[in-house]
């Protein structure tokens, strides 16, 4: 009950954060990389590499030196396209000669996601040092880990910070002119503990490769026309405030909240990514913003049934998010073993989980089983099975490469698209029915119960809901190709409508 209480208590808190933030590099990165790597395949890589990077603004010069770098290497494109950590060195060093970009891509295909300041201590080795390490994995592995603890040892012992200047935060917040307050001393390093717990919860190094300062004071501030903001992320730099109080225990969740408001704002299009895959498990006709608060434990529990775990995140997507987010790294007991039972947040949850793993490839399901100490299994995307007049009904997976085969041979199969009508006209599959997984419950009279069902959505989260509700009302044969972006990352053709 004391925990329920503590997140309740902090609802007004979070509805005072407030986000800003200026472009930043990796918002430039899924500009030119966009969310899902389509993989070259047999295309011309000079000619796709050149349509990925001439949105950007990233100098002719450095797409030049790319493609040289690439010459001699091309199938390591697909290794490297959807690298964020890679593509954030390259933006960060533009001006760098074809030899560096060249070692670059061979330290990222090593084990993707080694960080950018990474490959930068390694490009100031000399040759010799450089070959010696590369040509041995488990000393590279090593050697970033010993990276990764110096950078978290350095973020701990220098940028979590209890003073600011009045010239510093004058840049930061101009309109603010009162005097500044700061935490007693007596509790600077009680807090200071609970920052590092929270730091401790992400995989080692996670927080400092994109947290560059972390101050902590004691009133709120004023940004732009908001005053009274508790919690603020501005470039790489977090502002957490105790609000004129000295509740130490609301810093673990606040934390959480305003970096993963802060990884929201630098991996902006992934971000938006997973809005539809995201709604589509909110309640019919439910609005962000225009919504009942839910306050007695009663009517917390139809709101958890209805996927949302406070008030909070009805406000809209990115609270939203960042809840789940938060109850996540936060290792709330109660989150794990009661709020996942209801089938919106299980799903949410799993989008979270995503989100974090394409930052992050350590950060998976079993990387929170690891944290929480709880048995996740139940929500992993394995099929389903239900028991239907003594038969087992059960969700089968099924490949863009056997579908198409369907497509191609005219099989008596009926394809379903569960996607919005939107999403639907700008490409589907030939012959796919569009039926938003929003209405399939109350639309299945529509559908022959002794067909054989495919059903796919943009990325697989949709159609998994999708071929449940079928399972469960009965329908034997429901197949699940998960989303069409595997569809079209193999090269398969889509009908656009006019």
């Amino acid at each position: 009950m004391k925990i329920k209480l503590l997140y309740v208590s902090i609802i007004t808190l979070f509805l005072l954060i407030s986000l800003s933030g200026t472009g930043t590099a990796c918002e430039l990165i899924d500009q030119v990389l966009g969310t899902e790597s389509p993989g070259l395949q047999d295309k011309n890589i000079e000619n796709e590499i050149n349509k990925k990077l001439t949105e950007s603004d990233l100098p002719e010069s450095t797409r030049a030196n790319l493609l040289e770098a690439l010459k001699e290497k091309p199938d390591l494109f697909d290794d490297i396209y959807s690298d964020y950590a890679f593509w954030e060195w390259l933006t960060s060093n533009q001006s760098a000669a074809v030899s560096d970009i060249s070692i670059a891509i061979e330290i990222a295909v090593k084990d993707k996601f080694y960080s950018a300041g990474f490959i930068d201590s390694l490009l100031k080795l000399n040759e010799e040092e450089l070959a010696a390490l590369l040509s041995n994995e488990a000393d590279l592995e090593k050697n970033h880990k010993e990276y990764l603890e110096n950078l978290t040892e350095s973020f701990f012992k220098e940028d979590i910070l209890f003073y600011i200047d009045k010239q510093t935060y004058s840049s930061y917040f101009p309109e603010d002119t009162k005097k500044l307050i700061y935490l007693p001393e007596e509790l600077q390093s009680s807090v200071k503990d609970i920052i590092i717990e929270a730091v401790e919860a992400y995989p080692l190094g996670f927080v400092p490769r994109h947290l560059s300062k972390l101050y902590i004071i004691g009133n709120k501030v004023k940004s732009g026309n908001v005053n009274d903001v508790t919690a603020i992320t501005i470039d790489k730099t977090i502002f957490i405030t105790n609000g004129d109080k000295n509740d130490e225990v609301l810093y673990l969740p606040v934390f959480h909240h305003i970096f993963n408001h802060l990884l929201q704002i630098k991996y902006k299009e992934l971000f938006d990514s997973y809005y539809e895959d995201w709604v589509s498990n909110n309640p019919e006709k439910f609005e962000y913003y225009n919504y009942e608060p839910y306050w007695n434990d009663e009517d917390k529990l139809e709101m958890h049934k209805d996927g949302f775990i406070t008030s909070l995140s009805m406000v809209d997507y990115s609270e939203d998010f960042a809840e789940i987010a938060t109850h996540a790294f936060s290792k709330d007991a109660i989150f794990f073993n009661s709020v996942m039972d209801y089938p919106g947040m299980k799903q949410k949850f799993e989008l979270m989980v995503a989100f974090y793993n394409k930052i992050n490839p350590d950060i998976t399901l079993e990387y929170f089983e690891g944290i929480s100490g709880q048995e996740l299994e139940e929500i992993e995307s394995e099929p389903e099975e239900v028991q239907e007049d003594n038969e087992i009904a059960e969700i089968k997976p099924i490949t863009p490469e056997e579908v198409y085969g369907i497509i191609e041979n005219d099989e008596d199969y009926l394809i379903v698209d569960v996607r919005t009508e939107e999403e639907y006209d700008s490409g589907h599959l030939e012959g796919a029915l569009l039926l938003p997984v929003q209405e399939l419950e109350g639309r299945l009279d529509e559908l022959p119960i002794d067909k054989p069902i495919i059903v796919y959505c943009r990325s697989g989260a949709r159609s998994r809901t999708a071929a449940t509700i079928l399972v469960e009302n009965g329908f034997k044969q429901v197949y699940d190709m998960g989303g069409i972006s595997d569809w079209t990352a193999e090269g398969y053709p889509v009908i656009v409508e006019e």
